[in-house]
């Protein structure tokens, strides 16, 4: 987001302060620099992790946080905005793109509001300042509209994974090498098992997933988001599953 307004704005200085959690150096230093010079009172957070971030919380008592999710890696997810806010602090999160799906999953877990680089400065500013005076930061109408779309997306999202239910915990597993790329040859020299036995499975699972060929059902799991990550590795469970 540019640092610069676009149009003049009058921001009151913030009756709490805020705290940047998560931001780059070089980001979190302009955008302190960018709100101080409009009046609020801006602090750049020295946690490099999730609980050293909350102990510095529950050490200053920010009014405000300001949590930039645009870290992979850095374990400032979503998850910490209900410690945050379980700590008495408003939270504002910014993201790095506009996603109204996970501009909704941060409101639905607390958030007083979401901003990303989309935005102009002056918006930004204006939410900060909403944020920091107790004001309201997005209105229930379209807090509202937001979770509706998000209960949509996981209802749809539900409906695309409900035929991988019925596939058993092997046949998940082999559905998961299938994803992989694996040939049903491999799979066989990889579990111990014949390559009839496999063969059987694949057709178990086609038949479950209505689908006529290996290929589709990879496909199928690709665009359902199912990866198969809750399967016991085959190994661990030995011949009985053969």
């Amino acid at each position: 987001m540019t640092m610069t307004p676009d149009a003049p704005v009058t921001a009151a200085p913030s009756r709490a302060r805020i705290l940047l959690v998560g931001s780059r150096h070089l980001v979190g230093e302009t955008l302190l620099a960018a709100l101080t010079t409009h009046g609020f009172d801006v602090a750049l957070s020295a946690g490099a992790s999730a609980a050293a971030t909350l102990d510095e919380v529950r050490a200053q008592r920010p009014g405000v946080v300001v949590l930039d999710l645009d870290r992979a890696g850095t374990g400032f997810g979503r998850d910490l905005i209900r410690p945050l806010i379980d700590l008495g602090a408003t939270v504002f999160v910014l993201i790095g793109v506009a996603d109204r799906l996970e501009e909704a999953r941060c409101l639905e877990a607390g958030a007083a509001g979401v901003a990303s680089n989309a935005e102009s400065f002056a918006s930004l500013l204006e939410k900060f300042r909403r944020a920091a005076d107790g004001e309201v930061v997005t209105a229930l109408g379209d807090r509202i509209g937001s979770q509706r779309e998000l209960d949509d997306h996981r209802r749809a999202d539900r409906r695309r994974r409900a035929p991988f239910e019925s596939l058993t915990p092997r046949e998940r597993d082999v559905l998961a090498l299938i994803v992989d790329g694996r040939p049903a040859a491999e799979i066989a020299r990889r579990d111990r098992v014949s390559l009839p036995t496999i063969r059987t499975q694949v057709r178990s699972i086609l038949q479950k997933l209505e689908v006529n060929s290996q290929m589709a059902a990879a496909a199928m799991a690709r665009d359902a988001g199912w990866s198969g990550s809750d399967r016991t590795p085959a190994r661990a469970r030995g011949l009985a599953l053969r």
